[in-house]
């Protein structure tokens, strides 16, 4: 119903075709006029694109392919052939321009009927919380009010599952993986 412009500093160019890693939905790979570029954090209020071309040449992208199996993504280029690549979740890489919100704790983890989340301080303005799923599909939205320490996300017909529970304040983010079970 709503939709995030997750552009971030991508440079104003035609993309034409995305793939959410099968491990870790908060990484996105593109492709685009200008090579493959790819995101370890498209949940950010702005994330940080970086060009991926290693190994090939700066040009046209048509097409991504992913065999799930091995994570192996194969790119049709326009006019220099097909290049692949192992691609690797790297759910860890720090994102220092956005500083992360003081999550206390998430409990419990696994869950099953509600999710509990304590805040290391109150939160400092208005804060969507988003409960996503590994195609990067938003399955539950809240927005908290200002000054709340803690919060109870009641998760009715959430399926059994891995997802990315998601904080951002606006100008503080947190993510985490949560289990449904």
């Amino acid at each position: 119903t709503t939709w995030s412009d997750i552009e971030g500093n991508l440079p104003d160019i035609p993309v034409r075709w995305a793939l959410y890693h099968p491990d870790d939905a908060r990484q996105a790979m593109l492709a685009t006029e200008l090579g493959i570029w790819t995101c370890n954090h498209v949940h950010l209020s702005s994330p940080q694109w970086m060009p991926d071309i290693d190994g090939m040449a700066n040009v046209r992208i048509d097409m991504l392919q992913l065999r799930e199996a091995d994570h192996t993504v194969l790119a049709a280029t326009h006019g220099r052939g097909l290049f692949t690549t192992s691609w690797v979740s790297n759910p860890w890489v720090s994102v220092p321009e956005t500083p992360e919100l003081p999550v206390g704790s998430v409990w419990p983890n696994p869950f099953s009927d509600e999710i509990n989340i304590a805040f290391g301080e109150p939160l400092p303005q208005k804060t969507i919380i988003n409960i996503i799923d590994l195609q990067g599909r938003v399955l539950i939205s809240r927005e908290l009010d200002a000054k709340l320490s803690s919060c109870r996300i009641p998760t009715p017909n959430l399926p059994a599952g891995a997802y990315i529970l998601s904080i951002d304040s606006g100008k503080r983010n947190w993510s985490g993986r949560i289990i449904h079970q």
